[in-house]
């Protein structure tokens, strides 16, 4: 029988989510009510005033500094040499400007805190000078309409102009207009600044909607690059950049759920579907054997720290792993406050961030406010997540006879009596059903935005909610940004800004034997027996344990709760001294604070001895302080500089806690009591501390807009390197040659930009651990005349030698636009070769250490990129299109001759079985899968006997196993290469359709040819009984029951074979997928009856909807050890992605 989610529950959900909905709505209610009180207040202010034959605009100005507001109106609706004179004493604001501006034809509307001058019900501007050139009264229409940008969203403050005249109005705050134009030929003219001019013939038509096109060219496009910004047009690097606008109505947690797939060279692979789970993030391939392979993030000038091995406290203890801040440190950085996004994929664009920019560099810009722009913003959604796919199990009848078949063929009794059986099949349980739910989240975010010609801020709020698929699983979220802009001299600015997190994630169990993944919840589910009772934990009614136990005690019984802090402040001011040379002060400080508790209690097989509880703590400090000079200058019109030049200085301090223990005489308390518990570990504690100091400088010069040239250096100094190698100079030179600005290129107008670009240049890695150039020591136990004594021992020994990762990278690129820009193509060619990799080499046990940090071994990507987008229509159907495809050959060229087991390889990860499943091997890529190939199953004793020989002693019925080095024996120096887990490409395809109010956004992304190690097969596809675990249906019906009956499934059996010993090809698929990621609908509800409403927004969204591929697991799309890019592809107990369907409005006021 089935367990169904409870209706109860599913009430209790309803009921949560419904009443902060109306609590959060009517706070938006009131806060929307409470700006139009204000403005309407201050309409009521007295004030005096005496002006003779002043301008009109010195006049408003002056009213408005006397009573606190505001005035906002186009310079087109009030001639600039249009005088009044005004003569009032202690009158209210709003009868002074009755008495302003019904001469003039004007009126005024409240809108938040400001108010909108604007064109009387009439129509025209009376201020407006008369159509002198008219001689012939004709009959006026009134014209009606809207205006907006290319988004659908409403432009306020547009000129709306009769062409050849003067005469004409402006839209007001819903971007309506109204007006009176002469019947026959005329045409309206539409402009406002940042955006191009548009013409419309009137004709017969009593209204005109018009949506104006953003002026590219005016607004000269800017990139964000290392400490700076540079015109695009002269760029020499490879920048991918993103804008984030657009991603509101998509169910977006994370800032690299926003980049995956539409970033051309950069893989992201979502690990896991357990809320606030971490992903892989890989530029241009992986380069590092043992040290990271992250980028490295720059969130509004400050790097962030997301490689966990940079913090670990190298001390050999297994506490770390439970003590960490969350698995995804960019979990903590709220999307919806993202501007843009900037990846930095070549040497001249990274080599100014020197030894941390080998893997690249991350540009995250968040939003801030804009001038005379004051809005407020709410925007709520809802998701609903169920899980796609269910792996389909044996349930109880075929348990039954695949348990008694295995046995007979093993030559054994039956496992489950004749007699026995009705009874045991009363019990069919589908154990995935029993630990998997739907789930709900939930996302608010709050926004207010605004500032003057001074003053510039922007303040947003965020809770968001997500419930995990497994039951007991969430992850919580609530986050502040405050980014605050300031004239503060007419030479000085002061850049604030403040951000705070604070997250909570509670994940069920998912380990048996604290770290082993074959404990999870999921390979639990997958493998318990359908017969027996979900609820009879730590009985024993069956011939044989399950090796995982019941599953629903690891997410019933069990708690593991972490929770994180992040506190990130910054402060830059920015000093003009000359016109061009500006001086930059940049300090901020990062805080993070983790503690995790878990308890496990009796009734788990964690807790089988009364009880298993951790708890511990991590926290990170971090301070930075930057000092730049800038200069950036146009010479005699040809001659462009752009430089600037720094020093920096940025230190570490990291602190741990950690401490196990078991034995407990009471459960009540759980992990909030040790002295509960008779048997602890003892405590480890950590306290690191490393700086870096650096010198930059990076210098730009165009010549003409033709001639590019780029000089990029850094010199960094680490403490954590010995001396003699603490310090290494990171240099790049770039050149680009704008075509299309050649004098020989004018009046062929086929491309309206060529461009040619190329690189070359040295970036560093230095993420090793922390003393891991000195000897250390650790704590140990010893006994000393049968007393146990604990005493510090040698536990590291370290390598004075160590130093940088060297990465020397040469970029090509090619930048084309055609059709009149609508047609842009850009491709990238590169080769990066990194030498003196970081290597923990192991050493033999006779000298008391088990590895050794060490540079040595080369690893070489090479790859091509190509990026296209494409306006298709641009009439009153858009459609607009992007696409991006990526190809990366992963290869190590050297390992300094590692000579192991009798094969020159190293392993760099191990997984369940004891054995490697992921090497590093010379030829092949980082992480290459490694084990035994299979070919086939022996069908009869004959093929036995002429095979190679096998210490297992193999049976027809039995896998096959292909003597790789010929020696005519099976054994472990016959495993090979035999997989990829790095795609061959990655691609992503974006279609953006627009008409009318109507938007709709359409997303694939997907790898192909890369390959998946599935674990999860080694027990679900063995046919073997031992422990009485399930297995795949496909498994059984296609199970070898005699010669000729199957190739690739083995025969049933009830004792251990080597099958379930040996790691090999047959767990290996391809993990091709193509998948539709996303697909959103969003419609720009109508506000012309809600004055202080501007624009509301409402939208429907799925993600993850239809995957195709050929794997057998959950997803393709997966890698058991999130903590690592250096063992991708496995999939073992991995908590499944979902299907997420959303639903949500946005509201700007």
């Amino acid at each position: 029988m089935k367990k169904r989610f409870p209706v109860k529950r599913q009430l209790q959900l309803i009921m949560r989510i419904s009443i902060l909905q109306i609590v959060l709505a009517l706070s938006v209610v009131s806060t929307s009510i409470a700006f139009d009180v204000h403005a309407q207040e201050a309409l009521t202010r007295k004030v005096s005033m005496q002006v003779q034959q002043k301008q009109v605009k010195y006049v408003l100005q002056q009213l408005g500094q006397q009573a606190g507001i505001r005035f906002v109106f186009s310079s087109r609706l009030i001639q600039s040499d249009r005088k009044v004179s005004l003569q009032v004493t202690d009158q209210p604001v709003a009868s002074v400007l009755d008495k302003l501006l019904k001469p003039l034809g004007l009126s005024y509307e409240v809108s938040g805190e400001n108010i909108v001058i604007q064109p009387s019900e009439t129509g025209s501007s009376a201020s407006s000078a008369p159509d002198q050139s008219r001689t012939e009264a004709t009959a006026d229409i009134t014209v009606t309409g809207t205006v907006t940008d290319e988004k659908g969203e409403v432009l306020p403050g547009v000129s709306v102009v009769i062409k050849g005249t003067s005469k004409g109005s402006t839209t007001n705050i819903q971007g309506k207009f109204s007006m009176a134009v002469p019947t026959g030929s005329a045409t309206l003219v539409f402009s406002f600044v940042g955006y191009l001019s548009q013409e419309v013939a009137v004709g017969n038509k009593t209204s005109i909607n018009v949506s104006l096109k953003p002026d590219t060219k005016s607004l000269e496009e800017v990139v964000v690059v290392g400490y700076g910004e540079i015109k695009k047009s002269d760029l020499t690097g490879s920048v991918s950049s993103l804008k984030a606008e657009g991603n509101e109505d998509k169910p977006i947690t994370s800032i690299d759920q926003l980049i995956q797939g539409r970033a051309s060279g950069v893989q992201i692979t979502q690990n896991s579907g357990a809320p606030g789970s971490g992903m892989t993030f890989l530029i241009r391939g992986a380069s590092s054997v043992t040290g990271s392979n992250q980028p490295l993030i720059i969130l509004d000038g400050y790097p962030i720290e997301t490689d966990q091995r940079s913090l670990s406290p190298n001390t050999g203890t297994s506490f770390w792993e439970a003590s960490t801040p969350p698995t995804n440190p960019l979990a903590a950085i709220n999307p919806n406050d993202i501007e843009s996004i900037e990846i930095l994929k070549d040497a001249s664009s990274t080599a100014i961030y020197g030894s941390r920019g080998a893997n690249g560099v991350v540009l995250i810009t968040t939003k801030r406010g804009k001038s005379k722009r004051d809005q407020f913003s709410y925007s709520f959604r809802t998701d609903i997540s169920s899980l796609p796919k269910k792996i389909d199990v044996l349930r109880a009848a075929d348990f039954i006879q695949y348990a008694n078949e295995g046995a007979r063929n093993s030559g054994r009794d039956s496992v489950y009596r004749a007699a026995a059986i009705p009874g045991l099949l009363a019990n069919d349980y589908f154990w995935q059903d029993l630990i998997i739910q739907p789930s709900v989240s939930q996302d608010h975010q709050l926004s207010f935005t605004g500032g003057d010609d001074k003053t510039k801020y922007s303040v947003s709020g965020n809770y968001y909610s997500q419930e995990g698929i497994i039951k007991n699983s969430s992850f919580d979220r609530g986050s502040i940004r405050i980014n605050l802009d300031r004239q503060v001299l007419p030479k000085l600015k002061l850049f604030g800004s403040f951000s705070g997190t604070i997250s909570e994630n509670r994940s069920t169990q998912q380990s048996n034997s604290n770290g082993d993944q074959s404990g999870s919840a999921i390979t639990g589910a997958l493998r318990f027996r359908p017969i027996a009772s979900p609820f009879a934990a730590g009985t024993d009614d069956e011939p044989e344990l399950s090796i995982e136990g019941n599953p629903l005690t690891l997410v019933t019984l069990g708690r593991n709760v972490a929770r994180s802090t992040v506190v990130l402040a910054n402060l830059k001011a920015d000093y003009s001294l000359l016109k061009g040379l500006n001086f930059v002060i940049n300090a901020g400080v990062n805080n993070t604070n983790a503690k995790r508790d878990n308890f496990q209690p009796f009734g788990t097989f964690a807790g089988r001895q009364n009880g298993y509880a951790y708890t511990g703590e991590a926290s990170s400090f971090n301070f930075l302080v930057e000092n730049t000079l800038s200069f950036n200058k146009t010479i005699a019109r040809k001659h462009r500089i752009n430089a600037v030049g720094g020093y920096t200085w940025q230190q570490w301090n990291n602190r741990t806690f950690g401490v196990q223990a078991t034995q407990f005489v009471s459960e009540a308390l759980q992990a909030n009591n040790f002295q509960l518990a008779s048997s602890s570990s003892i405590p480890v504690t950590t306290n690191q501390n490393w700086a870096l100091q650096s010198v930059l400088g990076r210098f730009n010069y165009t010549f003409d807009s033709r001639y590019l040239f780029t000089l990029t250096g850094r010199a960094d100094g680490a403490s954590r390197l010995a001396e003699g190698n603490k310090w290494a100079f990171f240099p790049s030179i770039a050149g680009g040659w704008n075509v299309h600005n050649e004098p020989f290129m004018k009046g062929r107008t086929i491309f309206d930009e060529l461009k040619v670009r190329a690189s070359y240049g040295i970036s560093g890695n230095q993420s090793i651990g922390v003393g891991s150039s000195v000897d250390r020591v650790g704590t140990t136990r010893t006994v000393v005349n049968g007393i146990i004594l604990t005493a510090l021992a040698p536990s590291g020994l370290g390598n004075p030698n160590l130093g940088w990762e060297t990465t020397r990278q040469i970029n090509v690129g090619l930048d084309v636009a055609i059709l009149k820009s609508r047609l842009k193509l850009g491709f990238e060619a590169y080769s990066r070769n990194t030498s003196d990799l970081l290597i923990n080499l192991t050493l033999p046990g006779s000298t008391g250490f088990t590895s050794y940090a060490a540079n040595f071994g080369k690893v070489e990507n090479k790859g091509i990129e190509f990026d296209a987008d494409a306006v298709i229509l641009d009439g009153e159907l858009k459609w607009n299109a992007s696409g991006n495809i990526s190809f990366n050959r992963n290869k190590i060229t050297n390992l300094g001759g590692i000579q192991l087991f009798g094969a020159s390889y190293l392993s760099v990860g191990s997984i369940g079985l004891g054995q490697p499943a992921n090497t590093a091997l010379e030829g092949f890529p980082i992480g290459a899968f490694f084990g035994y190939q299979v070919n086939g199953v022996y069908q009869n004793a004959d093929q036995v006997a002429t095979g190679p020989k096998d210490p297992t002693n193999p049976t027809p019925g039995d896998i096959k196993y292909v003597d790789t080095n010929g020696d005519g024996t099976i054994s472990v120096a016959d495993r090979t290469i035999i997989g990829n887990p790095y795609p061959d490409y990655t691609f992503g395809i974006t279609n953006d359709f627009r008409w009318k109010s109507l938007t709709l956004s359409i997303f694939f992304m997907g790898n192909m040819g890369q390959d998946v190690m599935n674990l999860n097969r080694h027990i679900l596809d063995a046919l073997t009984f031992t422990t009485g675990t399930n297995m795949r249906t496909e498994a059984w019906e296609g199970r070898w029951q005699g010669e000729g009956t199957s190739n690739y499934y083995p025969q049933a059996r009830n004792v251990g074979n080597a099958f379930r010993g040996r790691l090999s090809n047959f767990y290996l698929e391809d993990g091709s997928f193509v998948r539709l990621k996303n697909i959103s609908l969003a419609y720009n509800l109508p506000t012309n009856t809600v004055k202080w409403l501007r624009n509301a927004k409402v939208f429907v969204s799925a993600t993850n909807l239809i995957t195709w591929t050929n794997y057998k697991g959950y997803d393709p799309e997966v890698s058991a050890n999130a903590t690592s890019s250096l063992t991708p592809g496995v999939d073992f107990g991995t908590v499944p992605q979902y299907r997420t369907y959303s639903t949500g409005i946005n509201l700007t006021f």
